[in-house]
């Protein structure tokens, strides 16, 4: 289950899919209980980070338990998923 939030609207999806059409529309990421993103490597799905605003690819960094990526600018915090995100 992914738990996303844009200004005061909550989505609750359980699927990549959904959670990345949302996260393209301008929700952010609030819960990722079963580390779904995590787990979009083992999907036959990727994601496209670079249509991603810089606070969504912070969010996936945070919801992965990454550190380190808080001063990182938007290209490099895509490659610094990509490292860092467990495939």
């Amino acid at each position: 289950m992914i738990e996303l939030k844009r200004f005061n609207v909550h989505r609750i999806v359980d699927s990549l899919e959904k959670a990345k059409k949302l996260i393209s529309e301008g929700f952010t990421v609030l819960k990722d209980e079963e580390n779904i993103l995590g787990k979009q490597g083992q999907q036959q799905e990727t994601v496209d980070y670079s249509s991603m605003t810089v606070d969504q690819l912070k969010e996936l960094c945070k919801v992965n338990n990454l550190e380190g990526y808080s001063n990182l600018a938007k290209d490099d915090l895509i490659k610094f998923i990509q490292e860092n995100i467990k495939k």
